[in-house]
């Protein structure tokens, strides 16, 4: 994978798509990228690709210095994973957290240089 800017990022079946996150202020919006539209084929769903994607994507987040958000959110009718599992996903695998929950859960990931600085290691 290429430099992390905004567009569409695919590892085999699985997608997503980067954008500038207007949760953000202005000033900010270059270093803060938001996630949305993370889709695998239904066909080929349970393989992995999706986590396999969000960890490349993460770690060239923590490469660039990057921050994540997300929003979330079960997409369409074909038996996916529901929101709260989402969420749990995103926290539990890709190191997400909570920055946000009403009206709608907002999910940010700092780079793993900002979380240790911040966490005092």
């Amino acid at each position: 994978m290429d430099e992390l800017k905004p567009g569409t990022i695919t590892l085999g079946p699985a997608s997503l798509h980067l954008s500038y996150s207007a949760l953000v202020p202005p000033n900010m919006r270059g270093n803060a990228l938001e996630i949305t539209e993370l889709l695998t084929a239904v066909n080929e769903r349970g393989q992995n690709h999706a986590n396999s994607l969000m960890q490349e994507v993460c770690e060239q987040a923590d490469q660039a210095g990057k921050l994540l958000l997300l929003m979330p959110e079960t997409y369409g009718q074909d038996g996916g994973l529901t929101t709260e599992q989402l969420s749990d996903w995103y926290q539990r695998r890709h190191g997400f957290v909570v920055l946000q929950l009403s009206p709608k859960t907002i999910l940010v990931r700092m780079p793993a240089r900002a979380a240790a600085k911040w966490a005092g290691q």
